[in-house]
């Protein structure tokens, strides 16, 4: 039997003025009103079209109740607005959203807490702001109060409480206090390793009872083990949502990188400072398994100061996990590049030990002291099938994400 529709969005979108404010609060909407009527006049004489930014534009999906959904993208894609739009923390400035029961949303750190109160106190307003009796919190209260781990700070003013702390009441809290639709944000990257597992999991229970979970994360692993389906965001539409591994495989292959051919340096994500940056890089146009592996990147020096600099190369796979990286500083070795100049740094490995599949390969410039240039998704490696071809022999299908020629011997005894 099919399951009934937890969340539906019809042609669902939000504008935002630029140089503006979006009213989540009373007092906000008021003071939003005066500077509004503040500046009429001059606002009649603007075109209301170049101030526009879509942060959603004609969104339409429906989630079913029990379903565990990822909400990826990339940082400006627009997942945070749609979240807040689902809790009703901002309004639509067209189309709707229609729900289906009781939402608890942690999206940001201290989201819907009072500062001034204890966070035993702040347990009960939630549960009241979500209809409960105070009789059903008081059932859950120890519950909760275990599974956040404070339980020496409970009584404690939730203004002294470090972001950490935080994190863990205000899961413990929309987790337990039975919503019908659980939504969390990428709040959770807060907390420590242990307690994001415990909170995958508490994700997983709440599935297999019957509610529904919104998980946003830029971490795929977490991602691909608690979602059943994924939506994946870009530029305020939705490009894709399907089963998690598709959407995960159409986010790592497409987004901006995809227009380019993948050996060309093309990275997703940048960070440039001091005056270097790569100005050109290549790899291998041949990847394969055990066959050598090159790259070739050309840095160039901007500033009026010779720079010293390592460089970094990290392969990690499309859960963003790491896998393998190379640092010319293991190897004590440094690169200097004189004022005003470039050079050419290439970096080999003898045989690529990365079993077929698709990989991330991030490079990072940098010193003990300074990180100069961080580029995020720089390569996106396609992986063929190899051989060790020094001992002629194909290598067997392995679930192991990578694999290397040792040297093997043996004597009798």
């Amino acid at each position: 039997m099919s399951h009934p529709i937890a969340i539906k969005a019809e042609n669902l979108s939000k504008c935002y003025k630029l140089g503006q404010f979006d009213a989540s609060s009373l007092r906000e909407e008021a003071s939003q009103l005066f500077q509004k009527l503040k500046r009429q006049n001059q606002d009649k004489l603007k075109s209301t079209a170049e101030n526009d930014f879509w942060a959603l534009k004609d969104i339409n999906f429906e989630i079913k109740q029990g379903d565990v959904v990822g909400v990826i993208g990339r940082n400006g894609a627009g997942k945070s607005t749609l979240l807040k739009l689902i809790s009703r923390i901002t309004t639509p400035s067209a189309g709707q959203i229609r729900l289906r029961g009781k939402v608890a949303a942690l999206l940001e750190v201290g989201t819907g807490f009072h500062q001034e109160l204890t966070g035993r106190e702040n347990i009960y307003l939630n549960g009241t702001i979500l209809g409960m009796k105070k009789r059903e919190i008081d059932r859950k209260l120890d519950e909760i109060i275990e599974f956040s781990g404070i339980e020496k700070h409970i009584d404690t003013p939730v203004k002294r409480y470090s972001s950490g702390m935080n994190v863990r009441l205000g899961f413990a809290v929309a987790a337990h206090l039975e919503p019908d639709i659980l939504i969390v944000d990428e709040v959770l990257a807060v907390g420590d390793q242990d307690f994001q597992k415990k909170c995958l999991s508490k994700m997983q229970d709440i599935s297999g009872n019957g509610r529904t979970v919104l998980f946003v994360s830029h971490n795929m692993a977490s991602i691909r083990t608690i979602c059943n389906s994924a939506i994946l965001l870009s530029k305020g539409q939705i490009e894709c949502q399907d089963l998690t591994d598709k959407v995960i495989q159409t986010y790592v292959q497409g987004s901006d990188a995809s227009t380019q051919t993948p050996n060309i340096f093309n990275p997703v994500e940048i960070v440039e400072k001091k005056g270097l940056r790569v100005k050109s890089a290549e790899i291998t146009s041949r990847v394969v398994t055990s066959f050598p592996f090159e790259t070739s990147i050309e840095l160039e020096n901007n500033s009026d100061e010779l720079l010293r600099t390592g460089v970094s190369f990290g392969f990690r796979n499309t859960s963003n996990e790491p896998l393998l990286h190379l640092l010319s500083d293991h190897q004590a070795i440094d690169f200097e590049i004189p004022a005003r100049s470039s050079i050419v740094v290439r970096c080999k490995i003898p045989a690529l030990p990365l079993v077929p599949g698709e990989y991330i390969l991030n490079l990072v410039l940098g010193n003990k002291h300074t990180e100069f240039c961080n580029y995020q998704s720089a390569f996106l490696l396609h992986v063929e099938d190899g051989s060790f071809e020094q001992f002629g022999h194909m290598m067997r299908k392995t679930t192991f994400p990578m694999i290397y020629p040792a040297k093997w011997e043996h004597e009798s005894r």
